[in-house]
């Protein structure tokens, strides 16, 4: 049986289209969209499919970097839970595992921290730190955190927070796909 790679993605309009290789099957699911779909379509995809690593593709807000720029994230936050912090919420993770799969992203790239939540972000937020903000990460990162299997967000960023909107995000969805299945190609190349 061929090793496999889940490329999850939240939305039919992320999807890219991962190449083939001989020792190495790369498998694209789409988890739904929000904290909640992702977990459940991940976790579905998981048992079904027992991946050596899970790989976020998908798309991003920014206000550290501009419209096309690829993140690669192994840190996170969850910006809902953040406020409740005090009251002990884990509101932080990063990615535990890693193996060969997970450590051909973004060689020479900084880790960029990856905020998210619930909601599609129109407004930088007040003391964060994060790099990108999406809604599905951090729930996919914790979820393969409990389960030991490798994971890292690829984040295409199609709008930067306060001067784009949700059209301008809908207008670069395809180069997205575009940039983004060259990217995740070429990373899996050098492992397939």
């Amino acid at each position: 049986m061929t090793p496999t790679i889940l490329i999850a993605q939240a939305l039919e309009s992320e999807n890219i289209i991962p190449a083939r290789w001989e020792r190495l099957s790369a498998l694209t699911v789409r988890t739904g969209l929000g904290k909640t779909q992702s977990i459940i379509g991940l976790l579905s995809a998981i048992q079904m499919y027992r991946p050596l690593a899970v790989v976020n593709v998908g798309t991003a807000g920014s206000v550290a970097y501009p419209v096309g720029h690829i993140a690669v994230c192994r840190r996170f936050e969850d910006r809902d839970l953040k406020p409740l912090a005090s009251e002990g919420a884990v509101w932080q993770t990063d990615s535990r595992y890693s193996n060969g799969i997970t450590d051909v992203f973004g060689v020479g790239m900084p880790d960029s921290l990856c905020s998210t939540g619930d909601r599609f972000v129109t407004r930088a937020e007040p003391n964060s730190n994060a790099d990108v903000y999406d809604m599905e990460a951090f729930a996919m990162a914790s979820l393969c955190n409990s389960l030991q299997i490798p994971f890292v967000a690829v984040k295409y960023v199609t709008d930067v927070i306060g001067s784009n909107s949700v059209d301008d995000w809908k207008t670069a969805l395809y180069d997205a796909r575009t940039t983004l299945s060259i990217f995740v190609n070429d990373c899996l190349m050098s492992i397939g």
